[in-house]
């Protein structure tokens, strides 16, 4: 932790950040060592639309199916309907493969076809590296909506043996007027307890935050600003969460690409 001690307040995790041009060895030795890394301007502008527009007809799809079941002209909605706040990639490709768009394939070769396939090659010491299908997933974040921010947690605790990293797509702007993510840059390998508190939303992977600052100090919280176009990288074990600003009044849409290496695949 030494780099963050040395570092001054308004900037010390400045060095989690890099430009889409830096040294792919680079950026893969900081995120080994940290757990968690920014890449800036890395993800095609093409791709991100094509995930926004995918995400959000999928969640549209599910609110019409859930909202007006058995509905037939007359009668009311569904009283039952909750809103869609995230939804699997088998959900998207339900939506999107009547349309001729393999979801999965086209995000395999967005990957494997950017820059930042060069660094998880690194970061797994692999030759070739997968996406993980059945953890892939889009969320939208609304203000208000308190019961679908995650608490902090580890992926490791959902996912037990997975080993992947995971590819944070923003296709908002985060953490000025909408969610972003507070994460503890603290490479770990250990698996976190759980929270024993009854009123939790989250009670079977929440990790109580007083924990969390008390081990590693609420000084170690890193909460970038990202736009579409950056990639956020943190691996099973990085403790991490919604943190959603206190003036914050627009909707957060972002989607997870988990991503294993090839010869080592997670058990999912």
């Amino acid at each position: 932790m030494s780099l963050v001690s040395e570092a001054n307040v308004e900037n010390r995790y400045e060095f989690l950040e890099f430009d889409c041009t830096a040294d792919p060895e680079t950026i893969s030795d900081v995120f080994k060592e940290f757990g968690v890394c920014v890449v800036r301007n890395i993800v095609p502008t093409t791709f991100v639309n094509f995930l926004s527009l995918a995400s959000s007809c999928t969640l549209k799809a599910l609110e019409l199916r859930s909202r007006f079941f058995r509905y037939d002209g007359s009668g009311t909605e569904n009283p039952l309907y909750n809103p869609f706040y995230w939804a699997r990639l088998k959900e998207i490709e339900a939506v999107c493969d009547q349309y001729g768009l393999q979801v999965g394939d086209i995000c395999a070769n967005a990957i494997n076809g950017s820059g930042i396939a060069k660094i998880l090659y690194r970061y797994f010491g692999t030759t070739q590296i997968d996406i993980v299908k059945q953890l892939f997933i889009t969320r939208r974040q609304v203000p208000g909506v308190v019961s679908n921010e995650l608490p902090f947690h580890q992926d490791v605790t959902n996912y037990t043996n997975a080993d992947f990293v995971n590819v944070w797509v923003p296709l908002t702007s985060c953490g000025k007027r909408s969610a972003t993510m507070e994460l503890i840059p603290v490479a770990i390998r250990e698996q976190l307890a759980v929270t024993s508190r009854t009123d939790s939303h989250h009670p079977t992977v929440e990790v109580d935050a007083e924990e969390v600052y008390a081990r590693f100090g609420a000084e170690t919280s890193y909460r970038p600003l990202l736009e579409p176009g950056d990639v956020l990288l943190f691996n099973e074990h990085t403790i991490h969460r919604t943190h959603m600003p206190a003036n914050a009044d627009l909707e957060r849409s972002s989607v997870e690409i988990r991503v294993c290496d090839h010869f080592n695949p997670t058990p999912y």
